[in-house]
């Protein structure tokens, strides 16, 4: 039975969610989105953040509470920017484990420290079976798997063929990694580029973007968001830096992984920027219980994820 990668892997169109979001904080210098994605919307998450009722509520207060705890490190009931950085920071490395070893044990029947690529291709795509007949599902299989190889090789450090466990998160998790940044360029690129030019218009951009935060077209006739002006200002302003009106290779990978950029410090610092009303560069749990559900739609929690799994941490 062929199992569909998006039971293991992100879709690109998350990942792109999540990556406009630290893009707009990094280019502003501000660690704050003016577009859904952080504010409105769980990417992934466990939480249904429009239909909270009083027990969902109760709920995110208590894990929430027992969370601050365990970021607290030094018992003194505040906590500093550093506890809360190393927090995201073991929250994003504890997730990508996780979620790889739940990968492993669907693909691994045996407990073997390493996997081959047949074994991968053939548990995610049975691609052996022979049983794709429709020409556009092939296609875009055979896109994928060639994204798939890609990413493969470029997590594969010793080139044998096969991942060994570390590796394998670094399969699945590309952004983590900066020996990563190529791949992840190029599967970005692959997945917006529409007329194979491997440059990115701004119709494009916005066409990858709309459908990331499900706004409908113009053509629906309903209003569109304030965002998407600011977007459209964004792309040529700050994103196309030679004014060609295209994002090639290298504009797209200072779009959605800057060189250098460090994506738990921005959210470290929006959290604090939002979370800490006196701000005395301390977070009291007084404070982020005042905004429970905001932090617990964030990376502080992996957007909501760790909710399910949270006495694992």
């Amino acid at each position: 039975m062929m199992m569909h990668t998006s039971l293991m892997k992100p879709s690109c169109t998350l990942f792109i969610a999540l990556c406009l979001t630290f893009e707009f904080a990094y280019v502003h210098n501000v660690p704050h989105s003016p577009i859904p994605g952080r504010n409105e919307m769980s990417v992934g998450g466990s939480l249904e953040w429009n239909k909270q009722n009083t027990t969902d509520i109760a709920r995110i207060k208590s894990i929430v509470d027992w969370l601050i705890t365990k970021i607290d490190l030094n018992g003194d009931q505040n906590i500093s920017f550093g506890e809360l950085k190393n927090w995201i920071y073991h929250v994003v490395v504890t997730s990508a484990k996780r979620e790889a070893m739940l990968a492993w044990k669907l693909i691994k029947k045996a407990n073997d420290t390493v996997m081959n690529w047949e074994e991968y291709v053939g548990s995610f795509y049975g691609l052996y079976n022979d049983t794709v007949t429709n020409e556009q599902h092939a296609e875009e299989l055979w896109k994928l798997l060639r994204q798939d190889s890609r990413r493969w090789h470029a997590a594969d450090l010793d080139r044998d063929n096969r991942l060994e466990f570390s590796e394998f998160i670094n399969f699945l998790h590309p952004e983590l990694q900066t020996h990563m940044r190529d791949t992840v360029i190029e599967d970005l690129i692959e997945a917006i580029d529409k007329n194979g030019d491997m440059l990115i218009s701004e119709w494009e951009y916005m066409d990858e973007l709309l459908r990331a935060h499900r706004v409908p077209g113009t053509h629906s006739g309903i209003p569109e968001p304030m965002w998407v002006k600011r977007q459209q200002e964004q792309f040529h302003e700050y994103l196309d830096s030679n004014k060609d009106n295209f994002l090639n290779r290298a504009e797209v990978g200072e779009w959605i992984l800057p060189k250098g950029y460090d994506g738990v410090n921005t959210e470290t610092e929006y959290l604090f920027l939002h979370l800490d009303s006196d701000q005395n560069g301390l977070l009291t749990f007084a404070e982020i219980m005042e905004q429970v559900t905001f932090f617990a739609h964030s990376m502080a929690t992996n957007f909501g994820k760790i909710m399910d799994y949270y006495d694992e941490l």
